[in-house]
């Protein structure tokens, strides 16, 4: 996603594209709604289990409104959170090392 936006002209292209992006990822994650609202619709509920933003608005829940939840979904929150983050870290160095060598 980076690729194409850094070869724009327009500097706000970035901004707008990551609204489009971010804006779905927040109504498809349990910032707003709990999980029950999507168990009706299987794909719904399969994007809402992936929604790095489920399990981060689970886990500031946790920590803000001491909602209890499992230390297991804690600790498979965290993992999975990290593991997200791992991949967007060498994703991004790879990026920024091909376009140095350029």
């Amino acid at each position: 996603m980076i690729w194409p936006l850094s070869k724009g002209q327009n500097p706000n292209l970035s901004v707008a594209v990551s609204g489009i992006i971010m804006l779905p990822m927040m109504f498809l994650s349990t910032v707003f709604y709990p999980k029950e609202v999507f168990e009706g619709n299987k794909l719904l509920s399969l994007v809402v289990s992936i929604n790095p933003m489920t399990h981060t608005s689970d886990l500031t829940r946790n920590f803000i409104y001491e909602v209890p939840i499992s230390s297991s979904t804690v600790v498979a929150s965290l993992i999975y959170l990290m593991s997200l983050t791992l991949i967007a870290l060498i994703l991004g160095l790879s990026g920024f090392t091909r376009a140095l060598e350029k």
